[in-house]
């Protein structure tokens, strides 16, 4: 199963990455929408876990974009350390996230989110 991690923040994207790694999964990641956008055309993963507050392309119009190309990706949204995060990740469950995390959280929870998704995805 193969992951697309949108992050900005280098260090939390590349701990996601190597997490999910070590769990089984194969993982692309991009620093911001817009390359995200461009690997999710390129790499054609199963499930995305994306940040809502980025430069470039932000998280809930990236989100917007990928169920445009995709309607039925699993998206888990992530987001935090701002004013308002708690309202983004609302926004972000209405425009089709299947989970949404404030950070910081619990990798393990995450990761049992992307278990989930991806058998729940299995079996449609």
């Amino acid at each position: 199963m193969r992951i697309l991690v949108i992050e900005d923040d280098e260090l939390l994207r590349g701990q996601l990455s190597r997490h999910l790694r070590r769990e089984g999964f194969e993982v692309d990641a991009a620093e911001d929408g817009a390359v995200g956008m461009e690997l999710f055309g390129r790499s054609a993963p199963d499930l995305v876990i994306t940040d809502l507050v980025m430069p470039n392309r932000e998280g809930l119009e990236t989100i917007q974009g990928l169920k445009k190309l995709n309607a039925g990706v699993p998206i888990i949204a992530m987001s935090g350390g701002v004013r308002g995060s708690q309202d983004f990740l609302r926004v972000a469950k209405l425009m089709g996230a299947a989970a949404a995390f404030a950070k910081p959280f619990d990798i393990s929870d995450l990761v049992a989110a992307v278990r989930e998704l991806l058998g729940a995805a299995d079996e449609a």
